[in-house]
């Protein structure tokens, strides 16, 4: 019987109980002017949208922390300047203003696939992504 109540303990303590946190700071770089606000977007593996976040801007930066649990992200960030809440393009479709994304990807013909942009988030840290 105590080899029964032995391996349940062990069963049970084994099960996670909850998802550990982590603190997520991002730092943005490559912004020209003060005007607008920077719009971020955080995604899962699976490329489902986490959080979406509107920052000010402050001496042509921006900062931006979260707590998430341990697990993988992707981010994006564009600095939208007129404040209309979308990325303006030209008449080719190409953007007029400054975007980036996490590891500082860049895509070829649109955004880079969402496996080229995923860090794993497993401790508090701080990631940098410069918009151009």
């Amino acid at each position: 019987m105590k080899l029964f109540y032995f391996l349940l303990l062990f069963v049970l303590m084994s099960i996670p109980i909850y998802s550990q946190k982590h603190r997520l700071n991002i730092n943005f770089n490559g912004i020209a002017v003060d005007k607008g606000q920077l719009m971020i977007r955080i995604q899962n593996a699976e490329g489902e949208t986490i959080e979406r976040k509107i920052v000010a801007l402050e001496d042509k930066t921006a900062f931006y922390n979260t707590v998430l649990p341990a697990g993988s992200y992707a981010v994006s960030a564009f600095h939208d300047k007129n404040s209309n809440k979308k990325l303006d393009k030209s008449i080719l479709g190409l953007p007029k203003e400054k975007y980036g994304f996490s590891n500082n990807v860049r895509g070829s013909f649109g955004p880079p696939a969402i496996q080229d942009q995923l860090f794993e988030l497993k401790e508090d840290m701080t990631i940098s992504i410069t918009l151009k």
